[in-house]
């Protein structure tokens, strides 16, 4: 990282910058200087508006449960940059993790609706956010059918997928109807690398795409690349316990999970979302 550009952060002087893991978009650092250390995202080409998103949810969800802090964001020169707190890593008990999520999902939407005040993106995907009160209205119209479209015209959604995805559709919608769920708070990207202990065994959740939804989306997510024990679970339902039927139904989610990935990361996600549809349909 080049200094010239280090020393227009609105921070102190950084003496040393280490390039960290920061996801799959950003560039990450890890900056040290004399009185505290920070963590640096950068979004190359971008305008500072690039982190909007990401810090409307810390601020949203560091209400309810830990988060790092904002510390600045802008943009240098053309590109977007987000400082945020540093946290050192340590080990933590997942039963508390998910007590804490829980907490989080017990948190609604002020107007009792689905969705969002405003849209955001995965990758150059518009992710809709159109408030509603139906929740299967929802999910289908503003994220699982747009995506089908997208990835159709990419090429990646294989042909024989669209029956299957039809009926899969009406599938959901005859499990929601027996099924009221509430637009709790969301992370929206609660995969594994997603949250963290610091060193006296604290949880956070880091990197959020925030909106008001079923709370067994953010569940769904937690299932599809591992990372989570059963204490995270039992931790969870201690708090706020999962509605019969939500095995069946998070496999929806799970399906739009692994289709945002084939968007974003490209064919190697065939097999998953072929295989839930299959499952789906069966």
């Amino acid at each position: 990282m080049d200094a010239t550009w280090l020393a227009q952060l609105p921070i102190p002087k950084v003496t040393a910058a280490q390039p960290v893991s920061g996801g799959d978009i950003n560039q990450a650092y890890h900056l040290t200087t004399a009185t505290e250390d920070y963590f640096l995202l950068v979004q190359p080409n971008h305008p500072q508006s690039f982190y909007d998103h990401e810090i409307d949810g810390l601020k949203l969800l560091g209400q309810v449960v830990n988060v790092p802090q904002v510390i600045a964001s802008g943009a240098i020169g053309p590109d977007a940059y987000l400082v945020i707190s540093y946290i050192d890593v340590g080990q933590g008990d997942q039963f508390q993790l998910g007590k804490m999520v829980g907490q989080l999902h017990r948190t609604y939407s002020p107007n009792q609706q689905f969705g969002y005040k405003t849209a955001f993106h995965s990758g150059d995907f518009l992710v809709r956010n159109d408030w509603s009160d139906n929740w299967a209205d929802f999910f289908l119209q503003t994220r699982l059918i747009p995506l089908a479209q997208r990835l159709t015209q990419m090429g990646r959604f294989i042909p024989a997928w669209q029956p299957k995805f039809q009926r899969a559709t009406a599938l959901f919608k005859q499990l929601i109807a027996d099924y009221d769920p509430k637009p709790s708070l969301l992370h929206g990207d609660l995969w594994a690398g997603n949250y963290l202990f610091d060193q006296a065994g604290t949880p956070y959740l880091i990197d959020p795409s925030v909106w008001y939804g079923d709370r067994e989306f953010d569940i769904a997510l937690t299932t599809v690349f591992g990372g989570y024990d059963q204490n995270f679970y039992a931790g969870y339902n201690q708090v706020y316990p999962l509605a019969t039927g939500y095995a069946q139904r998070i496999e929806f989610y799970r399906l739009y999970y692994l289709m945002i990935h084939l968007f974003l990361f490209g064919n190697t996600y065939q097999g998953p979302v072929g295989r839930i549809l299959t499952n789906l349909d069966n």
